[in-house]
């Protein structure tokens, strides 16, 4: 009887072959993602330059306090002084003591306090942890103050499979021009339609039935909103769908759509439809 030649074994080089493959994917979707960051900043710091913006690739809050190139305290008294937040004030800059990972005397890691930042009541800023503020940019213009940067935050996602999501999109700030009442207004969608039938209304406006249906507006000073969401403002907003979620502190218009960041490129039109927006806020007075 023959011998059976002997096959050999190729699982063991499949295997590591997957393995050396699924690392590869890895540092190439790493080194695709920096690259992206790295094309992403430079461009917004042209734009900064171009639009007479002051620009932080980071944002750090005890620069930014010390050079007061944001209000972003308290409602009833916003700017870094003295008066407000001495700790922040006082401490000079070489005894700040951040967190972070160094590596051979390199940092690789150095996140931002900002979940100690008080973020004058916006929604946005209640929720997720590992909060980070990236391409700031702050330009101080009489009556369109205005702010952008990138906002991230992580939601961790418990239970057998625990997870963890981060969320990414630009945000926009601007100062209102005259005190309005505290609202949220974002896009209807199947959950707003949900919430409707087991009971939770927001407020609706008979004369723009358009507008009811395609957004939900809520806050405690109904009388208030209604009062600042007047007829032209409601048919610039149906016909002008540029930002998902609107909120307001009283101080501050919060515009943004969650997940999603602005290409550079659409920057300065998303910045004009929310100095647009605030302008028309004030002629309800």
């Amino acid at each position: 009887m023959a011998d059976v030649a002997l096959q050999p074994d190729y699982s063991f080089f499949v295997i590591v072959a997957v393995i050396i493959g699924i690392f590869v994917l890895v540092i190439a979707i790493f080194v695709f993602g920096y690259f992206q960051a790295k094309k992403r900043r430079e461009a917004i710091a042209m734009f900064a330059r171009s639009k007479g913006f002051n620009y932080q690739e980071r944002f750090d809050p005890y620069r930014t306090g010390r050079a007061n190139t944001i209000e972003l305290t308290q409602v009833k008294n916003a700017g870094f002084d003295s008066t407000i937040n001495p700790t922040i004030k006082s401490t000079p800059p070489s005894a700040i003591q951040m967190p972070g990972i160094s590596f051979f005397g390199m940092k690789l890691f150095d996140p931002w306090p900002i979940d100690k930042l008080p973020w004058l009541g916006f929604n946005l800023f209640s929720v997720g942890s590992s909060k980070n503020i990236e391409n700031f940019l702050k330009r101080e213009a009489s009556q369109e103050d205005s702010i952008i940067f990138d906002y991230s935050y992580t939601i961790h996602h418990s239970g057998k499979n625990s997870s963890n999501t981060t969320y990414t999109q630009t945000v926009i700030l601007t100062k209102q021009i005259k005190p309005l009442p505290r609202f949220e207004l974002f896009f209807e969608g199947i959950f707003g339609k949900i919430a409707d039938i087991v009971g939770f209304k927001d407020i609706d406006f008979e004369s723009n039935k358009e507008f009811s249906d395609k957004y939900r507006l809520k806050g405690e000073d109904e009388n208030g909103i209604r009062q600042v969401f007047t007829s032209p403002l409601l048919n610039f907003l149906v016909s002008n769908r540029v930002f998902e979620r609107i909120e307001s502190n009283g101080q501050y218009l919060l515009f943004y759509s969650p997940s999603k960041l602005i290409k550079v490129e659409e920057l300065a039109s998303r910045v004009d439809s929310a100095i647009k927006i605030n302008q028309m806020f004030s002629l309800a007075f």
